[in-house]
């Protein structure tokens, strides 16, 4: 898509200038697409060393040490062994799926505590999202404190 729309915008501006890419003969039209051809591969080569440049200014060299992505899927036995070892869950959370996965990937320790601020199977749930965020802070705080006594 790129190239399509620098192909257009040069064809444009030839246009302009007097250029013919519909008339003559086959030869004819080939060699009028020339002084469409310059430009186009001089362009793209100027978009390729620039890219190259930003990935570099990335630290990213491709090769080794190139991290892959690895879909994880759920098995049958998943959900039953969610059920066992966390039998009140009441969600499967998603949202840090991918940081966990990049985390795993490169060795580095991962945790994740989330509150859920609303439970759409329960309709006993009254609670207004500003008293949600006082008891969420709460819990989540009594959670932490709690956990690193474990550490």
């Amino acid at each position: 898509p790129t190239l399509i729309e620098e192909t257009d915008k040069i064809m444009s501006a030839q246009k302009a200038r007097g250029a013919d890419f519909e008339s003559g003969s086959l030869i004819q039209r080939a060699k009028a697409l020339i002084p469409l051809l310059v430009p186009l591969f001089i362009s793209a080569f100027r978009r390729a060393d620039e890219l190259a440049t930003a990935m570099e200014c990335r630290c990213y060299h491709g090769g080794e040490g190139r991290t892959r992505m690895k879909q994880l899927r759920y098995r049958p036995g998943d959900v039953a062994f969610i059920r066992s070892h966390w039998p009140g869950a009441a969600c499967a959370e998603m949202e840090a799926g991918a940081i966990a996965q990049v985390a795993h990937a490169f060795r580095v320790p991962f945790l994740a505590v989330r509150a859920l601020s609303d439970v759409t199977r329960h309709d006993d749930n009254p609670m207004e999202f500003e008293k949600f965020t006082e008891v969420a802070a709460e819990n989540t705080a009594r959670f932490i404190r709690t956990w690193c006594a474990c550490l």
